[in-house]
């Protein structure tokens, strides 16, 4: 059997994923936090009395088959289209029932978990489902990620992740091998291992892996330019910023040629929604900026190793780090994401909901990355006041997205770097149930690992040791896939 390491077989191996449980009861503390943006303009504030419960994180065995608390947000497709379950094409899309329920959690379940909105279609189910017909790597990839899901809530399939998993490998490893495959489809399948990782919280080595080999293949074989590419193109744009952050590595997409902020698909969606990107939500705009810091990251590594050497390289180098940082600064306080005119309208509550929680995601994204700016970049004290107003505003806006009951797809990252900053009591009771509502939804093991390192920060700095959460990740042996 071809090991899950031998994905891009010209790379070096690496570290397995690692188990891990948690049984956790959480509570929420929300008296001190206001409901405004960090302008201090007003938002459209639902009753709390009526706002969804934060239930506590419950260890795996114990989750349920139907544990989201609020599917109604996601607008369906509508007929005979591959996101309507009645379909019989869908309800038969495979003649083993145990593979035909993989396909119906994958559909109806899982996906809806993966982007910001299903206007005017989820391109899982149109753009990625349709490919496995005729792609048995695609086909044992889709079953790979939600076995691997449905096994982290605790339900059990005849068939493991794992044996998908590797009948996965090794038809990606034909794909490459073979420079006539078709490029979606190699691309498609790549994107899909990488949720593989996040539902199980493996490697991010093995992340940066996949991510190599997605980025060499956008090189080296031509795009079509359809929406099946731009999709592509967009979400691996996304976890190689993402992975850039965790990993302290620049990231690889800063040459390949990548999708225009455009809509997915030229169908016309709900109004107030057209705005609204599948893959990044209210933050398009913002991206190049967060791209951008992660390169920092790497310069200031470079900076550190030459700074002990008094020379002129090193002069530069200090320099060039400073007008980075001070120009990064501006960028993130100057930026707002781009929002409708009017939040309300009395004809669609639930989407005027949804659009709040998406401002508050983009929120949370600018304010955690003022903390990544002030507590990685520039080095200050956790207890620094640059460092706790932006942890504290970070948050909120997660509470807020919670509280909402939007998409949450990308909310782990501004999560977890805010919260490892966290100091006073009630902005960490805070964290705990936003922890514990974004597991109950999403259900991936990445989430219970980063409260797992999110504690670990915490103790230590009860302890008087001001360990930052890459140190603590170093000292446990974990790494974050962020997603």
């Amino acid at each position: 059997m071809l090991d899950r390491m031998d994905a891009f077989p010209h790379l070096d191996d690496y570290d397995r994923p690692m188990s891990v449980s948690a049984s956790l009861a959480l509570s929420c503390s929300t008296s001190d936090y206001s409901m405004t943006t960090s302008s201090g303009a007003p938002l459209l504030t639902p009753e709390m009395s009526q706002s969804p419960a934060l239930p506590g994180m419950l260890p795996p065995s114990a989750r349920t088959a139907s544990p989201y608390p609020d599917i109604s947000m996601v607008t369906p497709l509508v007929g005979g289209s591959p996101g309507s379950f009645s379909s019989p094409v869908l309800s038969n899309f495979h003649q083993q029932e145990n593979r035909q329920i993989l396909v119906d959690h994958f559909c109806d379940s899982l996906v809806q978990l993966l982007v910001f909105k299903e206007e005017p279609a989820n391109p899982f189910r149109q753009l990625i489902l349709p490919m496995s017909r005729r792609s048995s790597a695609v086909m044992n990839a889709i079953f790979a990620v939600s076995a691997a899901h449905m096994e982290h809530r605790g339900i059990e399939n005849v068939e493991k992740s794992l044996d998908f998993h590797s009948r996965t490998i090794q038809g990606l490893t034909k794909l490459i091998e073979n420079p006539k495959s078709n490029r979606d489809e190699a691309l498609a399948v790549i994107m899909l291992l990488v949720y593989f990782e996040i539902v199980r919280s493996g490697s991010t080595l093995v992340v940066n892996s996949h991510l190599r080999g997605a980025m060499s293949i956008m090189r080296t074989r031509r795009s079509n330019n359809g929406p099946t590419s731009n999709f592509l193109e967009k979400t691996f744009r996304y976890f190689d910023v993402m992975c850039s952050l965790s990993t302290g590595g620049s990231p690889m997409s800063g040459n390949v040629p990548l999708a225009s902020n455009r809509e997915l698909l030229p169908v016309p969606g709900s109004p107030s929604l057209t705005m609204v990107d599948i893959v990044f939500g209210l933050v398009t705009d913002l991206w190049p900026i967060v791209h951008r810091m992660a390169h920092i990251v790497e310069l200031k590594h470079e900076m550190e190793n030459e700074e002990h050497n008094l020379t002129d390289r090193a002069m530069s180098l200090r320099a060039e780090f400073e007008t980075a940082a001070s120009t990064l600064e501006l960028a993130l306080h100057q930026w707002t994401p781009r929002t409708p005119g009017s939040f309300v309208s009395s004809d669609t509550p639930s989407e005027d909901s949804k659009l709040q929680s998406m401002v508050n995601n983009a929120e949370a994204y600018k304010q955690a990355s003022l903390v990544f700016l002030f507590r990685t970049i520039r080095g200050l004290p956790r207890h620094a006041e640059k460092v706790q107003v932006h942890a504290k505003q970070a948050l909120q806006a997660c509470l807020r997205v919670i509280v909402f009951a939007g998409p949450m797809s990308t909310l782990l990252w501004p999560l977890f770097i805010s919260s490892c900053e966290a100091i006073d009591e009630v902005d960490r009771d805070v964290s705990r149930s936003v922890f514990t509502h974004l597991d109950n939804r999403q259900g991936m093991q990445n989430i219970v690992h980063a409260l797992d390192i999110t504690h670990e920060v915490w103790r230590r700095q009860n302890e008087g040791h001001e360990s930052h959460w890459k140190t603590v990740c170093h000292d446990m042996d974990r790494n974050i896939v962020f997603g």
